[in-house]
């Protein structure tokens, strides 16, 4: 089940409400997406710091539903490869105009810059 909530509380506290939200739902996997500020998600009991990938931007249509895409694509692979390739999507799909969504190609190209830290 998918639960989307929307507030508005400071980047330094997205940890600890997106490990709250987890409890409080019995949902395992919580991802906060922050535009230029990258991503918090907590998965598994486990918090982690999603670093944005630097491109340049011409449309954040998509971006978030793209992010979701990258990590249900990889969420049987590690939590780490599939945060990378959430990342990628996102950071991908910002890279075009209007509503064209991330490209393959152009994912993959970004999946090195990714970088997820467990904090």
């Amino acid at each position: 089940m998918i639960r989307i909530i929307t507030s508005t509380i400071s980047i330094s506290s997205v940890p600890s409400a997106a490990k709250e939200i987890s409890e409080k739902y019995g949902i395992n996997d919580v991802l906060v997406t922050l535009g230029k500020d990258g991503a918090i998600a907590y998965v598994d009991k486990e918090t982690y710091k999603i670093d944005p990938i630097e491109v340049k931007v011409k449309s954040a249509v998509g971006a978030g539903d793209s992010f979701l895409a990258g990590f249900v694509y990889k969420r049987d692979e590690s939590v780490e490869e599939a945060l990378k390739w959430a990342v990628a999507s996102s950071s991908a799909s910002v890279m075009n105009e209007g509503t064209t969504l991330c490209k393959i190609k152009d994912v993959v190209n970004l999946l090195d810059k990714a970088t997820v830290k467990r904090i």
